[in-house]
């Protein structure tokens, strides 16, 4: 199993869906994965989404997270599991399609860094 990272994933536009594979070559290209962490940036002012293609943020369909910043507002380091999300697939290895997850942000330059175990 090895470790990579697919890097920052920044929000250009609020509304306007980014894959998790942006950085990649070809975004739509198939990158299954074992496990998968996608992180807050440090800077965050506020939550970033994450979900499916057909993602809405008021509502919530689609939506499969949401990642709080990693600091609060006031300054302070927030320390909630929240500013993270992670997750394996214990018993089916390369399981996940990041290619088919995105991230939107309400605050331009707001976003996360994806990180990923593979075979």
């Amino acid at each position: 199993m090895a470790q990579v990272s697919l890097g920052y994933v920044k929000n250009v536009t609020p509304g306007t869906l980014l894959r998790l594979t942006n950085n990649q070559s070809s975004t739509s290209t198939v990158y299954t994965v074992h496990r998968y962490r996608v992180s807050a940036l440090p800077d965050n002012q506020d939550v970033v989404y994450l979900g499916t293609a057909s993602m809405n943020a008021g509502s919530g369909t689609g939506v499969l997270a949401i990642i709080y910043p990693a600091i609060a507002s006031d300054g302070v380091a927030a320390g909630s599991p929240l500013c993270y999300f992670d997750i394996v697939a214990e018993n089916s290895p390369e399981s996940y399609d990041l290619s088919k997850l995105y991230i939107d942000a309400t605050v331009t330059g707001d976003g996360v860094l994806v990180t990923a175990d593979i075979s």
